[in-house]
């Protein structure tokens, strides 16, 4: 629905979440990827997440993190 909506193809358009899941059905229509941890999401310390070496194209520890890559 999002490439209808923006009138745009799958490839200009990048899914930012937090669940592997959802960015692997994103990555499956085509669209770029940014996965960003919420460590406190369950009560973890951000101290003991790591986060993963994964296939998506940007992997980011919070949003700062993924500004910054994004080159904002």
């Amino acid at each position: 629905m999002a490439v209808e909506l923006l009138d745009l193809t799958p490839h200009q358009i990048m899914m930012v979440a937090s669940h592997y899941e959802d960015l692997k059905a994103a990555q499956s229509l085509g669209f770029k990827t940014a996965f960003v941890a919420r460590p406190l999401e369950n009560d973890l310390n951000p101290a003991d997440v790591t986060i993963p070496d994964l296939s998506f194209n940007i992997v980011a520890k919070d949003f700062g993190d993924l500004a910054d890559k994004l080159g904002a």
